[in-house]
């Protein structure tokens, strides 16, 4: 069995960096055009196949090609139309947009995440997908996905938005294509659960380098809910 910290660590820059890069090129729900492509030529050089969905959606399948569960990642991208004022190397190049909401992150870890799982899959079984939604913060983008490759409600099993446990995949609730969480899993084997435990605790506060205090502490807060709810799931 390969070691999931091990080589969280050895990507923990590569991840940092992507972070950084989405983070100065921030583009507004459904226009996010730059950063799909960007994602797709990371999945590329990692030789993981996708699917481009409903314009900037991106779904990339790690196809062990043995039987067993099926789990999914799941990353937004989209930025907001706030001007960012923090000083640091890698500030907003476009005026007046900003990763104010974490999705920079999101991505970069989901691709983390993919290039890890990916290195291992000769030692892993069943489906990997890993999903990169437009428009999360205008409710759009995971209805798309979410009937692509036909997943269910029943399918999930741990959602997180912010600090409270709600909905499913991005709030596909009761018929209505809604914001509600910012990371979903679907019922998935232990190995893939460490791998994003091992992600979380190893990238999450390191990819907000430059942030104040405050806002660091409330993001120890998020990682430690994430932790705890990856951690039930493996039970």
């Amino acid at each position: 069995m390969f070691n999931i910290h091990e080589d969280a660590k050895k990507y923990e820059e590569y991840v940092i960096g992507l972070r950084q890069e989405f983070h100065r090129h921030p583009e507004l729900s459904d226009q996010e055009v730059w950063t799909s492509g960007r994602i797709c030529e990371e999945l590329d050089k990692m030789g993981i196949p996708y699917t481009r969905v409903a314009g900037t959606n991106v779904v990339g399948l790690i196809d062990t090609g043995r039987p067993g569960k099926t789990i999914a990642f799941r990353g937004d991208i989209d930025a907001l139309p706030v001007h960012e004022e923090a000083n640091v190397p890698f500030k907003s190049e476009i005026d007046g947009l900003m990763h104010a909401c974490g999705h920079d992150s999101h991505a970069a870890m989901v691709l983390g995440a993919a290039r890890i799982l990916n290195d291992h899959k000769d030692e892993l079984s069943g489906k990997i997908y890993v999903c990169f939604q437009k428009g999360e913060e205008v409710g759009i983008g995971a209805r798309d996905i979410v009937e692509l490759r036909g997943l269910t409600k029943s399918h999930i099993c741990q959602s997180v938005d912010g600090l409270t446990r709600r909905g499913w995949l991005s709030g596909v609730q009761d018929g209505q294509d809604r914001r509600r969480v910012h990371l979903s899993l679907l019922p998935a084997a232990q190995t893939a659960v460490a791998a994003a435990q091992a992600v979380q605790r190893d990238f999450f506060v390191r990819l907000y380098r430059g942030v104040s205090q405050e806002e660091r502490e409330t993001l120890e807060r998020v990682q430690e809910k994430m932790l705890s709810n990856l951690k039930e799931a493996q039970q």
